[in-house]
């Protein structure tokens, strides 16, 4: 599996946000998302008028959550779907740094209350 990246064409998102294991993250609806190739995707949002792009592993991960997911789920989706993941550890870890650089602007992190 190729490591989670993100490039931010418009850098307005601040990076030193703290995640908890136990909320979950989904989608921001009103973001855009448009396939460019099997090396990864375009997300756009028309609120802030920002793009990101992110690599084929962080597109699957996008579709994942749809649905609100816990970072544990994530994790387990990613280990699941590529034969080469790293160890748990490493994974939760690129997992966290990879939600970091989508909130707040293109994902949404609900509190679970646990």
């Amino acid at each position: 599996m190729e490591s989670l990246t993100i490039t931010q064409e418009n850098d307005n998102s601040s990076s030193s946000l703290s995640l908890s294991l136990n909320n979950r993250f989904y989608v921001n609806p009103v973001i855009s998302c448009r396939i460019e190739d099997e090396e990864g995707a375009i997300l756009f949002n028309p609120d802030l008028n920002s793009t990101i792009l992110i690599n084929a592993s962080g597109l699957a991960l996008w579709e994942f959550i749809h649905e609100p997911r816990m970072i544990g789920d994530i994790s387990s989706f990613l280990k699941n779907t590529y034969d080469d993941c790293p160890g748990e550890e490493n994974i939760v870890s690129d997992v966290m740094e990879f939600l970091s650089g989508l909130l707040p602007d293109y994902i949404i992190e609900e509190e679970t209350g646990v």
